[in-house]
């Protein structure tokens, strides 16, 4: 129990950053404690970086238990990107930067429509992951 206010206290920006290095360490199941202990967007979990949480979206269904926390991700999820938001927390190489770059050209043809031919939403290709992951559990 907290016995004076510098005890009870937990700077938002501080907690981001710690969430941040939990998520790039992809440690999901700490992340998505402190990001619910501390009533920050649980929709960060996937904007850190996206394509890193989809490709261990399996670790993430498997630390992150309980089908209420689960349900509560899903339900949090948005279209917005706030990981973009975070950029000034995380120092980048000179390599990712310009991947950062030019990542909107590698996913657009030279006419500028998208390469596989369809519009994903964030939201659901994250549902279809979390779906596909579960099914795989299940069997």
């Amino acid at each position: 129990m907290p016995r004076g206010n510098l005890e009870g206290i937990y700077p938002r920006i501080v907690m981001l950053k710690q969430v941040i290095e939990e998520i790039e360490a992809t440690e999901y199941g700490k992340a998505f404690k402190l990001l619910r202990q501390h009533k920050i967007d649980i929709n960060l979990i996937h904007d850190v970086n996206p394509a890193k949480f989809l490709s261990n979206i399996g670790k993430f269904v498997s630390e992150v238990k309980q089908v209420d926390h689960l349900n509560l991700f899903i339900n949090s999820l948005n279209e917005d990107e706030r990981g973009k938001e975070l950029d000034f927390m995380r120092p980048l190489n000179q390599e990712d930067q310009i991947r950062a770059k030019h990542q909107g050209y590698i996913s657009h043809d030279i006419n500028g429509e998208p390469l596989n031919g369809e519009v994903s939403s964030k939201v659901n290709s994250i549902c279809e992951a979390i779906k596909k992951e579960l099914w795989a559990l299940n069997q």
